[in-house]
């Protein structure tokens, strides 16, 4: 069997862009690896750079605070010009997906990382994802039990260290 190369297409969208980028620290933000990340990947799938960049260097839980987005949405929304984010991971949840939405309307946004930002998207999406996270902390707390009751029964173990 051949392999099947790895390709994306540009995103079609002809209008100019706007990109707002965040990273959680200032650490990370001055590094800038994570911020010219987030540059690359959109310049890469919208084949074009960005008119303006809007940055935000947050880790809090209301992207409320975000004051670089919310100056980007009005941007776009002045300017007619279409909002990019990177990656989609710089919302929580499909909540916060949905108040990006809901501010800037369903075709005036565009996840780099998702096929289509329309609101049926974005919610299935994260349906997935949120389950995925959850069942991944099931499976550490069952594996951890599994683990107390070996050090009960044997007395401990010996780690991959070997301690």
């Amino acid at each position: 069997m051949s392999k099947k190369k790895s390709e994306f297409q540009t995103i079609r969208e002809s209008r100019p862009y706007v990109l707002w980028r965040r990273v959680s620290t200032e650490g990370q933000g001055e590094s800038g690896l994570g911020l010219a990340a987030q540059e690359s990947i959109a310049k890469m799938f919208m084949g074009k750079d960005p008119v303006e960049i809007f940055t935000d260097v947050y880790s809090g839980t209301k992207l409320r605070q975000c004051k670089g987005l919310w100056d980007a949405i009005a941007l776009c929304k002045k300017e007619g010009y279409v909002l990019v984010i990177a990656k989609s991971d710089r919302c929580r949840n499909v909540q916060e997906a949905l108040d990006i939405v809901d501010a800037i309307g369903e075709r005036n946004l565009i996840f780099c990382d998702i096929p289509s930002t329309d609101r049926f998207i974005l919610t299935v999406m994260w349906a997935m994802w949120e389950r995925q996270a959850i069942m991944g902390q099931v499976n550490t707390k069952i594996a951890l039990a599994e683990r107390k009751k070996q050090i009960k029964k044997d007395g401990g173990f010996i780690s991959k260290s070997g301690n």
